[in-house]
């Protein structure tokens, strides 16, 4: 068995379809989207792809860019330092 795989280069961004037509429906997601790094670009696009149902994913994509555009970027949780 042979297996091939191409390395992404560490700006690109794999966007899912959801994040994508949310952008393109709403222009003010646009801006605060673009000033995002790549790392968290791809982190908040991997949110959204995980959620297994379209409306769910379509739910989360408008969440997490309205919680982009307040500023409120959602991301893992922090641990605790004791």
């Amino acid at each position: 068995m042979r297996v091939e795989f191409d390395i992404a280069g560490e700006d690109d961004v794999v966007v899912p379809p959801e994040i994508r037509e949310a952008l393109r429906q709403e222009p003010a997601y646009r801006k605060p989207w673009a000033a995002l790094s790549a790392g968290k670009q791809r982190g908040l696009s991997h949110m959204v792809a995980k959620v297994k149902s379209d409306e769910g994913r379509a739910l989360k994509a408008i969440e997490v860019l309205t919680a982009v555009v307040e500023g409120n970027i959602p991301g893992p949780p922090r641990r605790r330092r004791d």
